[in-house]
């Protein structure tokens, strides 16, 4: 019966796991899965062998509980992921599409992409800051709370930085470029958050390295013990 419940796990719940470790051996890359994999074959293969036997002393629930908190762990980092792929929506949508350019005591509304460092731009009330820039003409206050958490609006008057995404909630003003593009702020804070996404965490890297030389040996002990 024992060996019956575990099937399904072992073979079906933790067929992502194998599956990983049985492509990292075909390309001669030691991972964590192969350490993973090591333990719940080893746990499932001897506890079988001891059932047939009509022997009480197995390692079912070693096995299972290998896989079942490293799905969990799977699942808790998938949310994680999803949720800041939200997030990074979130963000691009606080940039805005187009700047009121300031040219000539007129404005003109461009591209994002077409505004320079030190352009001067207009952001009135209810819109979007597009670049990172300092104000010189008007006060107002500003909403970062998306950026920095802070919950009530920000007063600004001129001299007073303002970034990309925040938004003017007040009046008026006029800002001078200090930072556009990929440098502004919210651009870099997007960078930052899709790289911790797409990248592999320092502990996978630290734990692979491990597994290359600790999965081996623990194989070679045991076929001497």
């Amino acid at each position: 019966i024992l060996v019956l419940l575990a099937v399904p796990v072992i073979f079906y719940s933790a067929k992502p796991i194998l599956h990983l470790a049985w492509t990292g051996l075909l390309n001669k890359t030691i991972r964590m899965e192969t350490l993973l994999a090591t333990g719940i074959l080893a746990a499932f293969i001897y506890s079988s062998l001891e059932a047939f036997r009509g022997e009480t002393h197995v390692y079912f629930d070693t096995a299972a509980a290998i896989v079942t908190f490293v799905l969990l762990g799977k699942l808790l980092e998938k949310g994680a992921k999803d949720r800041t792929t939200r997030a990074i929506s979130m963000l691009y949508r606080l940039m805005p599409k187009k700047v009121r350019l300031y040219v000539e005591n007129s404005e003109k509304f461009v591209a994002i992409e077409a505004l320079q460092e030190n352009d001067i731009f207009v952001v009135k009330s209810g819109e979007r800051i597009p670049a990172d820039g300092v104000i010189i003409e008007g006060e107002t206050y500003t909403d970062e709370a998306l950026l920095t958490g802070e919950s009530n609006p920000i007063a600004k008057q001129i001299g007073s930085r303002v970034v990309s995404g925040s938004l003017n909630t007040s009046n008026v003003i006029q800002v001078r470029a200090t930072q556009v593009g990929e440098d502004t702020t919210l651009a870099q804070i997007i960078s930052l958050v899709e790289n911790a996404v797409s990248s592999r965490s320092n502990l996978e890297r630290i734990v692979d390295s491990i597994s290359k030389i600790f999965v081996p040996s623990v194989i070679v002990v045991a076929i001497l013990t």
